[in-house]
């Protein structure tokens, strides 16, 4: 997209692909490279591959905003730092989570244990 708007940009944005049941060859390669002009970030993976580091992610978050929503250890600040901000938003955004959820993650993510 084309977009004056840093917001609205697609430029470094993963877009992640598996070239699979592809009849047309030629027509799949118009079709990425629409989001290759957009500067998106072409990631070829199989859809496993994508569920792991999905998996991963998705624990480290909840691992990390767990830990740092506990007891208040990210206090409100008036002048935070990009990064602290980052912190803040991650937990923000973990809090209301169950803990069934992140039980969940650790549990059936086999990446999670080691």
């Amino acid at each position: 997209p084309s977009s004056a708007s840093a917001d609205n940009s697609w430029d470094g944005q993963p877009f992640i692909f598996d070239k699979v049941r592809v009849s047309d060859e030629r027509r799949s390669d118009a079709f990425l490279r629409v989001f290759e002009r957009a500067r998106c970030q072409m990631v070829q993976m199989t859809s496993e591959q994508q569920d792991a580091h999905t998996a991963d992610a998705e624990f480290v978050t909840h691992l990390a905003g767990r830990l740092l929503g506990y007891g208040k250890a990210l206090p409100p600040t008036p002048v935070p730092s990009k990064e602290y901000a980052a912190l803040c938003d991650v937990t923000d955004m973990t809090k209301n989570d169950s803990f069934d959820l992140f039980y969940g993650m650790y549990k059936f993510n086999p990446n999670a244990k080691s």
